[in-house]
């Protein structure tokens, strides 16, 4: 539920950052909610989740293009972040085959440099390969967002995120 668009459209005069009500998200996966009522202003309590809940099907039987463009936003930025935790085990995996390809033996023999194993550089080896394939997933479920026709097939469609404890485990088995 888009609550900031739902209490727009339900009270166009009293909303915005510094209107009569505002929506906070504070991204720690509950929500967005009402951080702010002003009920002498709008002329009513706070709505109830029962309200908020039929307003939000009025909302969307009058906008339904806006309720998909929301959808799809949200589901991309699911996918966004997936995706860049993905690229950060990417980076080390990169790091650890490209470090072995240029660090000659002899140097770190002389210096003591701590070199990889064969198994170690295997491992991120393998690692690399799975997740460029996970990350190859995902670049075409997000485009199944992009073009999805309604908000069930936007909500249908979830990012891969690899279990990196479960596939290092596999390398070392």
């Amino acid at each position: 539920m888009q609550l900031g668009s739902i209490l727009a459209y339900k009270f166009p005069q009293f909303g915005g950052i510094d209107g009569a009500w505002q929506v906070r998200d504070d991204s720690n996966g509950t929500g967005p909610y009402i951080a702010f009522w002003d009920a002498r202003t709008i002329g009513r309590g706070m709505p109830t989740e029962d309200e908020l809940t039929a307003w939000a099907q009025e909302y969307e039987a009058a906008y339904p293009a806006a309720v998909l463009k929301e959808a799809r936003a949200a589901g991309l930025a699911r996918f966004d972040a997936a995706m860049a935790a993905i690229d950060a085990e990417l980076i080390r995996s990169t790091t650890d085959i490209v470090a072995a390809m240029l660090t000659p033996a002899t140097l770190a023999a002389e210096t003591d440099a701590a070199l990889l194993s064969a198994d170690e550089l295997e491992k991120s080896k393998v690692i690399f390969v799975t997740l460029r394939q996970v990350q190859a997933q995902n670049r075409a479920l997000r485009e199944q967002v992009q073009t999805a026709q309604s908000v069930e097939e936007v909500q249908a469609v979830e990012p891969v995120i690899p279990d990196m404890a479960a596939l290092a485990a596999e390398i070392t088995a």
